[in-house]
């Protein structure tokens, strides 16, 4: 699992090495989805392998303590799904590892899906609000 976190991570300084070197970087469109999704919370939380406005609300149901990446096999994840009742915090880590996550915004609220993009790994917290 730290093999696969750190090859996301890896790409990403890849993709910078042409700014260090003084070449420009080729274009690039902005990030689609994230490189995973970690469930850190106790209840199972809906999930988006890519992300849609229309349709079921999420693709598969990811356990308390588990990865798209890792768990489910998912290249990328595009989204969540939060219940009714239940709210979200979300972290933000280049590599998902422990001491890396950052707060990344206001909590999701629920019922609703929320779209997830960026060149990183995310950390979802369901709760009741």
């Amino acid at each position: 699992m730290f093999v696969k976190r750190l090859v996301g991570a890896a790409v990403a300084a890849a993709l910078a090495i042409p700014l260090l070197l003084g070449g420009a970087a080729p274009a690039q469109a902005a990030p689609t989805s994230v490189y995973g999704i970690y469930n850190s919370g106790s209840v199972g939380l809906g999930v988006l392998q890519n992300w849609r406005t229309s349709g079921s609300n999420y693709d598969r149901i990811l356990p308390s303590g588990n990865w798209t990446d890792y768990n489910l096999g998912w290249g990328h994840a595009g989204g969540v799904y939060i219940g009714s009742g239940y709210c979200a915090a979300r972290y933000t880590s280049a590599t998902g590892q422990p001491g890396t996550w950052n707060p990344a915004g206001s909590d999701f609220r629920g019922p609703n899906r929320f779209r997830l993009a960026g060149n990183y790994f995310v950390q979802i917290y369901p709760y009741h609000c």
